[in-house]
């Protein structure tokens, strides 16, 4: 992320892959047409290779724009469309930079704590009702599909972290 150049930063598991180029144009039109969003959040696909098959995740990806952030925030966990994961992100390559907002290494599912501090910044954030990013199933020797002991640590490491940070938040907004 920090040898970037680009105004926006996106992200592809390497054993996934975008379904059409349409994708990453209905991204740039949000971008373009509203340059205040600093994170356009999306939907995917599921594919399971065992069966050849293709689940659209039933989220619907649209959330009204909302002024006050605690209740845009709470509009989107009531949703379910926040998840902890970079792969359903667009973010604004200066906001990671201003804010450090880095990968943390040796850290394993470091995108859940990556995606904690976004939540904790929250900037404008705009959904995209699209499908089109596909996130393969099954797959054996996946990071996802192999837990161990260190990574269950770093889980609970970064629950520890998200709880300190709430403490700083205004009481409105600690819990969510």
């Amino acid at each position: 992320m920090k040898a970037a150049i680009g105004s926006y930063v996106i992200f592809l598991d390497s054993d996934d892959y975008w379904q059409d180029l349409y994708f990453l144009t209905a991204i740039a039109e949000v971008v373009t047409t509203k340059p205040e969003v600093m994170i356009v959040n999306f939907g995917w696909t599921k594919y399971f290779a065992s069966t050849n098959q293709f689940v659209k995740d039933q989220r619907v990806f649209s959330v009204p724009h909302i002024a006050d952030r605690s209740k845009y925030i709470t509009s989107l966990l009531q949703k379910d469309l926040y998840v902890a994961s970079a792969w359903n992100k667009c973010v604004k390559r200066v906001f990671l930079v201003e804010n450090n907002l880095f990968f943390r290494k040796g850290l394993r599912s470091e995108d859940m704590a990556w995606c904690g501090d976004l939540l904790y910044l929250m900037p404008e954030m705009a959904c995209l009702h699209n499908y089109s990013y596909i996130y393969r199933q099954e797959r054996l020797n996946s990071i996802t599909a192999t837990v161990d002991h260190k990574h269950l640590y770093d889980i609970i490491k970064m629950i520890k972290v998200a709880l300190q940070n709430s403490e700083k938040l205004p009481p409105n907004e600690k819990l969510i």
